[in-house]
């Protein structure tokens, strides 16, 4: 009997051990723009990336983020690259799971603070400046095969930083100034390992053949990110590529933004209302940076279909000194909205009625837009054309047709013919003549 009691109780707390979540930050605190890691375990029924949110302390709106997820050996890693501004921070997970045998969906929280001080490790109640801080994209890798690349940025200081793979001892120096991104390369290893930077680490799963790196985008965006150094007091356009990797026609495509701080940013199209496998359109996404912006700009770029959403990512850094603006592929734009001119963007189907400007949206109307009014003349003069067309060709076809039934006669009944006509001449028809000959 006891026995089997304390069966039962090992099984209940190994039951409650498998189902507790846990979350394990890199740290607590962390540098404006740094990447945050993290590993989480526990019995969900689901969990995905969008399960996951960051929310700064006393705003309940969600805050946008560069962010992935993956399952490897039943561990969830997570990585985001942080926003910019200091506060308080919490990390929730919104989903079902498994707890203490019950099914559950309570948030699961972990705070944490961004900071550009953190505390002293010899006394917590000090701090002291965090330095040599990088941002770093992804925050982890999953390949199979060839190379595999991560960007770096250095976010507090110039620095120079060494990168070892630690399967294979490669490495790699980059030479980093402060606020521009860079790229390094690594030949993929043969088993999971670590790819430390600095005192990062950032973990390289190699992924079975045949099983993509990537999950599959319905839409690819041409960079895929925004991405730039930017002055204050300009307007800014960056030129993308927006493409329908779906196996179906796209359809009711929305184009919008989330920034923090909140940004004038103008997206054109704004909407597509249809775009064929394949198919590409160009986007137009302006920014305007008011004059005196000291705030660096953090957001996602949302597409949204009948099928699927995609977020592009935004990270836009204000600077005062020109040499280290860093455009990245944008255009210094002194052209006005068509609000701004006061017109109006005339659809297909109108012309203007006024004088045409330039705006960052296209062609601007300065005036009225008039529907277009097509003449129906040469419609239905076509139309008649073409039923006296069908007429003569439906007359031709009867005559031809009554023309064939009247075949030609065969030879015995032309004989026929022609001996019933001699027999009437010699036997002529005519009444006879009585009376005698001189009587007439």
């Amino acid at each position: 009997m006891k026995k089997s009691v304390l069966i039962l109780l090992a099984l209940l707390i190994s039951v409650q051990a498998i189902s507790a979540i846990s979350i394990t930050l890199s740290k607590q605190v962390y540098y404006p723009g740094e990447i945050l890691q993290a590993e989480i375990t526990g019995n969900f029924i689901t969990l995905k990336n969008q399960d996951i949110q960051i929310y700064k302390q006393g705003i309940p709106r969600q805050m946008p983020v560069i962010s992935d997820l993956t399952k490897q050996n039943n561990i969830y890693n997570f990585y985001a690259v942080l926003p910019t501004q200091e506060s308080d921070y919490t990390l929730e997970i919104n989903t079902e799971y498994i707890e203490e045998g019950k099914i559950k969906t309570d948030a699961i929280k972990q705070d944490f603070k961004i900071s550009k001080k953190q505390p002293s490790e010899t006394n917590k109640s000090e701090t002291k400046p965090i330095e040599n801080r990088l941002s770093i994209n992804p925050g982890f890798i999953l390949t199979n095969s060839g190379e595999f690349e991560i960007k770096i940025k250095a976010l507090d200081s110039n620095q120079e930083i060494t990168a070892e793979l630690e399967e294979t001892n490669e490495t790699r120096t980059l030479s980093l100034i402060k606020g521009i991104e860079k790229k390094l390369i690594f030949q993929s290893p043969v088993q999971n390992t670590f790819l430390k930077i600095s005192n990062y680490y950032i973990p390289v799963f190699i992924i079975q053949k045949g099983e993509p790196v990537i999950d599959n985008q319905n839409i690819i965006l041409t960079p895929s990110e925004i991405q730039a150094v930017l002055s204050p007091d300009n307007t800014y356009t960056f030129n993308l590529i927006l493409t329908n990797n779906a196996e179906i026609n796209l359809t009711n495509i929305q184009l919008s933004q989330e920034t923090e701080p909140e940004t004038e940013i103008t997206i054109n199209p704004s909407a597509i209302s249809l775009l064929e496998l394949w198919q590409s359109v160009q986007i137009n996404v302006s920014v305007k940076i008011p004059k005196g912006a000291e705030e660096n700009i953090t957001g996602n770029l949302i597409i949204q279909s009948d099928i699927s959403e995609e977020q592009i990512p935004i990270s836009l850094t204000i600077t005062k000194n020109p040499e280290e603006e860093n455009l990245q592929g944008t255009s210094i734009s002194e052209t006005l909205s068509c609000s701004d001119l006061k017109g109006n963007l005339c659809k297909t189907n109108q012309d203007c009625a006024g004088e045409i400007k330039p705006s960052l949206e296209g062609s601007c109307c300065i005036g009225e837009c008039l529907e277009v009014k097509d003449s129906n003349f040469q419609l239905i003069l076509g139309i008649i054309l073409m039923i006296i067309v069908i007429a003569i060709i439906i007359f031709l076809a009867w005559r031809f047709r009554r023309k064939s039934r009247q075949q030609l006669k065969s030879t015995s009944e032309i004989l026929r013919e022609k001996s019933s006509r001699q027999r009437e001449r010699m036997n002529p028809s005519s009444e006879e003549v009585s009376g005698k000959l001189d009587n007439i």
